[in-house]
């Protein structure tokens, strides 16, 4: 069975997004892509380095018009330009019987995570405390 992190919640705050001000909700959005950033780079500099082939796969996404940012690693090519196993960055984040896991995409999700946390916080408290 695959498994996968995702922020708590999620669907929730995209309902309640709707009901926010243009310009809070435009400040949002800078956070998620801020977080959305951070996790892709963090990813990128700790992920495994044989040929830069699975650095190259990672990628993010932005959707739901810039509430939502996801960070995935697509398909990679190995030297001689043939397609690698499709599995092989969910055998490297979680491991395998044979092999010993070596996380890179989690941590760094779960770091940009607490940072936009914080960061969507500092806002939603600044913007409450303007409109009283």
């Amino acid at each position: 069975m695959a498994r996968f992190s995702a922020l708590d919640g999620v669907d929730e705050t995209l309902r309640k997004l709707g009901t926010l001000t243009v310009a809070l909700r435009d400040e949002l959005r800078g956070v998620v892509r801020k977080a959305t950033e951070r996790t892709l780079s963090a990813t990128k500099s700790a992920a495994p380095v044989r040929t830069g082939a699975m650095r190259d796969a990672i990628k993010a996404i932005y959707f739901d018009g810039g509430d939502t940012g996801a960070v995935f690693v697509g398909p990679s090519n190995d030297t001689r330009g043939r397609t690698r196993a499709k599995n092989l960055p969910i055998w490297l984040e979680y491991g395998t019987r044979k092999a010993s896991d070596r996380p890179f995409l989690v941590p760094a999700a779960k770091a940009a995570a607490a940072a936009m946390e914080a960061d969507a916080l500092r806002i939603v408290t600044a913007s409450t405390r303007a409109a009283e």
